[in-house]
């Protein structure tokens, strides 16, 4: 006799499956300017297995000589770290349905209806749980958390596996503001100090923060990135092209500088928030679901990210 779950895969697949996973996929990625920029950059991609992720460095590390053209190039050893390797972070949301709901929703359109109801829900969880996360440094859930800002964006401390001792330039640039009020100069100095052979390209901060320099700009002296509108954010530019955008889940007293082109969400093929099958629920009247990611972000160049902090909006 068919489970309830073997008949609600039966559906799934057949009906929900990849509409699901595209649409898990996009929604997650909605509520994130940055996971947005990512995205739209290439930036969200697959990693092969392995017990590490394995990134790549761009540090400015590699020797580099002048030399008369009579003269021999000294092919001395020189130990060069060429990758940073992140752990794999796992997160999962499960979706439950219990087989009362399914009795009275009895019917495949009224349990599709359902379903979806309990797919949106996942979503946004799923959404919160992520954004909070880009934002810490992924000590949450005891050290279970993906790695965010909070962490890659540092003037101290190792990261990927390699520390400023290994690599002096694996640092980012950081001020502490001592709670000044903030201005765009210490933000026009920041984007000075990480500019290297890319620019940034994106600026978060707190809501109150973007509000009190939003509020100072003239009104014909807003100009936006008109692509992050479209996303949903509001933003204006700073240096006319570089967009700025308040995030509720950014730490309070802070702007991070960010340089896109060196930050990545990168996951494993079979895991990008992906259902894995409905499955009954051992001594419950109820089938579960789960979707899951495993993955993690990383950066390649950390000198190209800045962070000020203790800035204040009053």
């Amino acid at each position: 006799m068919p489970t309830f779950s073997s008949e609600l895969n039966n559906l799934f697949t057949s009906t929900l499956y990849q509409y699901a996973q595209k649409k898990s996929v996009d929604q997650i990625y909605l509520g994130s300017v940055l996971l947005q920029k990512l995205k739209a950059k290439g930036s969200v991609k697959p990693a092969d297995g392995g017990v590490h992720i394995r990134e790549p460095l761009r540090t400015g590390q590699s020797p580099v000589y002048s030399i008369d053209y009579r003269e021999s190039v000294q092919l001395l050893p020189k130990e060069i770290l060429t990758a940073a390797l992140y752990d794999w972070r796992i997160i999962v949301t499960p979706l439950l349905l219990y087989e009362w709901e399914l009795d009275l929703n009895s019917g495949t359109n009224k349990v599709l209806n359902l379903m979806q109801e309990r797919m949106d829900e996942v979503e946004t969880a799923m959404r919160e749980n992520i954004n909070q996360q880009l934002f810490a440094d992924g000590t949450g859930n005891s050290g279970k958390d993906i790695i965010g800002l909070d962490t890659i964006v540092h003037p101290t401390g190792a990261l990927g596996g390699i520390s400023i001792t290994d690599v002096p330039t694996w640092k980012s640039y950081q001020v502490d503001h001592a709670s000044n009020i903030v201005n765009f100069d210490i933000i026009s100095t920041a984007i000075s100090e990480i500019s290297y052979e890319t620019e940034p390209d994106l600026i978060i901060c707190p809501v109150d923060i973007w509000t009190k320099l939003h509020n100072t700009l003239p009104a014909d002296a807003r100009y936006i990135d008109q692509t992050v509108a479209n996303w949903g954010f509001s933003n204006f530019t700073i240096r006319g092209k570089m967009p700025m955008v308040a995030d509720r889940h950014c730490p309070a007293n802070t702007i991070f500088v960010l340089t896109t082109d060196h930050l990545k969400l990168r996951y494993h093929p079979k895991r990008n928030f992906t259902p894995r099958g409905f499955v009954d629920v051992p001594n419950m009247l109820a089938t579960a679901n789960l979707f899951t990611f495993a993955g993690n972000m990383t950066c390649n160049s950390r000198r190209t990210q800045g962070k000020l902090i203790n800035v204040s909006a009053t």
